[in-house]
């Protein structure tokens, strides 16, 4: 598996120009981080890497970067935001929250600004040809059908290059294994456990096939969490209370309780209002973590 994935990092990395590796600072993009680093070593050849700065990364992802960054002499190319995350909150609503076209339009547009047009601005700034990324097909039903059509090389027509996804079939437990044995740092949000949000995990089939269930890295303001995984949110309060706060206070904390107590004029106003909210933060915490 390993070889495997070296293998298809040899056999590209060799025959483009100027490759560049897309990472988070998360488990596995730090994994193809890592074996882009063993091969280009071995064969004497430079890359980039490119770093998506949302501005809402935990705190020991800011740590990890500065400290890899110096330790393994990577060329780091930061990108910013169009658009900062309350920015997006207020002209398109909240990620996830309800069903409506609205919540819709706010993912796409969070997606767009914070890492679709920073990546496209930044491959035509840096001429890259070739690009690795952490993909892998058992953390959604989106990304395993993606690599069922494209597989794990293919041309990206927006970004204009060619991607590589070297670990595309490694399961939580796969990843893990590697960075432990090769005891590479990572953010320590993966230790912050909470029920069955942990660092490895469950498993689940659904659609035929298997589907990891496991502490994300990502944004630490992304919404999406109160619809599909609840434990994120319980797991920001927690370890996080001083985001978490943030977060609800931001209007979060409104919309939510919009969905769930429904939005019945003065009704609604009489239950949850400015003068409440504190109250309903502070003594029913819970309330928030899902939708």
């Amino acid at each position: 598996m390993i070889e495997e994935a070296k293998d298809l990092i040899r056999d590209k990395i060799k025959q483009y120009n100027k490759a560049v590796v897309a990472c988070s600072w998360g488990k596995d993009s730090l994994v193809v981080l890592h074996l882009v680093k063993a091969v280009a070593d071995e064969l004497d050849i430079k890359f980039d890497v490119l770093w998506n700065n949302t501005g809402t990364h935990y705190p020991s992802v800011y740590k990890i970067k500065k400290k890899l960054e110096k330790d393994w002499d990577l060329n780091v190319i930061e990108t910013k935001a169009q658009k900062t995350v309350w920015e997006i909150h207020e002209e398109y609503g909240y990620p996830g929250v309800g069903s409506c076209k609205r919540s819709d339009r706010a993912n796409n547009s969070c997606c767009y600004h914070i890492k679709k047009a920073p990546t496209i601005q930044a491959v035509k700034q840096n001429d890259w040809d070739l690009y690795f990324d952490g993909l892998t097909a058992y953390e959604s039903d989106t990304r395993w059908l993606n690599l069922q059509e494209y597989g794990k090389f293919h041309f990206h027509e927006k970004f204009n290059l060619y991607k590589a996804h070297p670990i595309a079939y490694w399961t939580v437990d796969n990843v893990w294994d590697y960075i432990e044995d090769n005891d590479i740092p990572y953010p320590d949000v993966y230790d912050k456990e909470v029920d069955n949000y942990t660092k490895r995990g469950y498993s689940e089939y659904a659609m035929g096939h298997r589907f990891d269930r496991a502490i994300r890295n990502g944004c630490w303001a992304c919404t999406l969490a109160v619809k599909v995984c609840p434990e994120k949110m319980k797991q920001l309060r927690v370890y996080y209370p001083k985001l978490w706060d943030k977060l609800m206070k931001s209007g979060l904390a409104k919309e939510i309780a919009k969905h769930k107590i429904g939005e019945r004029g003065s009704l609604f106003d009489g239950y949850f209002n400015e003068d409440t909210q504190d109250d309903w933060l502070n003594n029913r915490p819970c309330f928030f973590d899902s939708i």
